[in-house]
């Protein structure tokens, strides 16, 4: 938030520090694109897409925790399992076989068994995220439950990236993203469901460097303000991360 980055940065100044505070989520974004204009989307436990233009303006959408938001997260997806496995128990949804893999994996032998566990705390923010890995197994065997989860999951980082896209006012249709976090290893399920709400031309990138190198490149550019621009033939003169 603003004021906490203005709070640290007066400490340190006061320390005797020249800084540039900025949160996990900025640093991976300029990795990820080497610094370029485009736009990073960041899902693993939680959900966040950030963005930088051609002027250099950086801009975010989402990030508001699991209860306000991370849409299209690893909590995300493994609320909807457990979501859709209690309306098959209700019989007010169709069949899928996350019922069976949730009892499996929680070991219990009764779905609502699920509601107490959730609501004690039994099973943590993470151990519900960690449930997204049931989701994509079984979208591999077919499960069509499963295939709407994900296509859902997809949309709604998509639309994560949109906010963004439209706030940042780029100057081409052909935009740059990378993905980066655990729920991207399966990606191949994202992928169409994110572009479907974008009316951009989308080039996936792969993330060119992590996030500690995009500090690393955000410090050098307080003092070399043109290295971001000069990062191709640095990185290939000196034989940078290679």
């Amino acid at each position: 938030r603003e004021n906490e980055k203005k709070d640290v940065h007066s400490i340190l100044k006061d320390a005797g520090f020249d800084s540039i505070v900025e949160n996990d989520a900025v640093i991976a974004l300029i990795g990820a694109l080497g610094g370029k204009p485009g736009i990073v989307v960041i899902a693993g436990t939680g959900s966040i897409a950030l963005g930088k233009n051609e002027n250099n303006e950086i801009v975010r959408a989402g990030g508001w925790g699991y209860i306000l938001g991370d849409e299209g997260s690893g909590f995300y997806i493994g609320k909807n399992a457990l979501i859709y496995a209690l309306k098959e128990y209700d019989r007010r949804g169709k069949n899928t076989i996350l019922t069976e893999m949730i009892k499996q994996n929680l070991k219990i032998s009764n779905t609502e068994e699920v509601v107490p566990m959730v609501y004690s705390g039994k099973i943590t923010r993470a151990g519900i995220a960690d449930l997204a890995k049931l989701v994509f197994k079984a979208a591999k065997k077919g499960d069509k439950i499963a295939s709407v989860i994900l296509n859902k999951a997809g949309q709604e980082l998509g639309l994560l990236a949109y906010a963004v896209i439209k706030r940042l006012k780029f100057e081409t249709k052909d935009i740059d993203m990378a993905l980066i976090g655990g729920i991207f290893k399966q990606k191949e399920f994202l992928l169409e469901p994110i572009k479907s709400v974008i009316p951009y031309n989308i080039n996936f990138k792969e993330p060119r460097f992590p996030p500690v190198v995009g500090a690393f490149l955000m410090g050098l550019e307080k003092i070399d303000e043109d290295i971001l621009g000069r990062l191709d033939s640095e990185v290939v003169k000196y034989k940078l991360w290679v």
